[in-house]
């Protein structure tokens, strides 16, 4: 087994301190060979460096998650599409074994994801670009970070089968274009329906600073005021000189000052 086995099999998770000893019985290793590892996943970001807590497994935030889904997009859709050019018919059957059997897996959120990582995994070799296998494979990696599946999301076990049908028709059809269309829009859906919980449960926990004294906006504070008095007594001292140099009997008009 290896050390990011257990990080991207959910059995370490984000937020985990990776205690040397533990791990190494985990593992079945002595604590020197973990070193390599754990260097080398500090540098992919699957572990970080906590000032008080010592090598934890990642938590992502909003920021990296975004850029995430982003890149699996473009990823996911360039695999379809070569696969598309690419696939031997070998291949095309293998894609339409896997799916076909996942209808009945639509109540096993668990189960389904296995299935679909199973599926992705067939239109990445069916590409025929080893880079692209790599680049999707450390992608893969990174999102186990994330808590959760969108399976487990209302309605997106049945979305997902669909999704996954029109990807599978377009390679069907060697239709490039479409099929990095379809894998595109299908990867944008699950964006969509597994960032929304995660990011209302983090909002959740922010709590306001009771430290913080509330400001009313519209109230001027003591030095809004003065400034504001300053105001009006120079263009109070203004206008009446200039009044008075003109020998006008007219009413000053006193310009409007906002009091808000």
């Amino acid at each position: 087994m290896r050390l990011r086995d257990p990080i991207c099999d959910g059995t370490l998770r984000p937020g985990d301190r990776l205690v040397e000893a533990s791990v190494a019985k985990m593992l079945g290793v002595s604590r020197t060979p973990l070193r390599e590892p754990i260097e080398k996943l500090l540098v992919e970001g699957l572990l970080s460096n906590s000032p008080s807590r010592g090598v934890v497994v990642t938590e992502l935030s909003r920021s990296p998650v975004i850029q995430i889904y982003a890149l699996r997009g473009v990823l996911e859709g360039a695999a379809a599409g070569f696969a598309a050019q690419h696939a031997s018919q070998a291949e095309i059957d293998e894609l339409v074994s896997i799916h076909e059997p996942l209808g009945t897996l639509l109540d096993a959120p668990d189960r389904l994801l296995k299935a679909n990582r199973r599926f992705h995994n067939a239109i990445h070799s069916a590409a025929h670009n080893q880079y692209l296998i790599e680049a999707t494979s450390r992608l893969a990696d990174a999102l186990s970070l994330l808590p959760g599946t969108a399976y487990s999301a209302a309605g997106r076990p049945q979305a997902a089968q669909a999704e996954h049908g029109t990807i599978i028709d377009a390679i069907v059809r060697r239709d490039a274009k479409d099929a990095e269309i379809q894998a595109r829009e299908h990867i944008e859906s699950a964006r969509r329906v597994r960032l929304r919980p995660l990011f209302e449960a983090q909002q959740s926990q922010i709590v306001p600073d009771a430290s913080v004294a509330h400001v009313d906006e519209r109230r001027p504070g003591p030095m809004a005021s003065a400034r504001r008095d300053q105001r009006f007594r120079c263009a109070a001292n203004s206008r009446m000189s200039r009044t008075k140099n003109d020998g006008s009997s007219q009413a000053a008009k006193w310009p409007a000052f906002s009091m808000s």
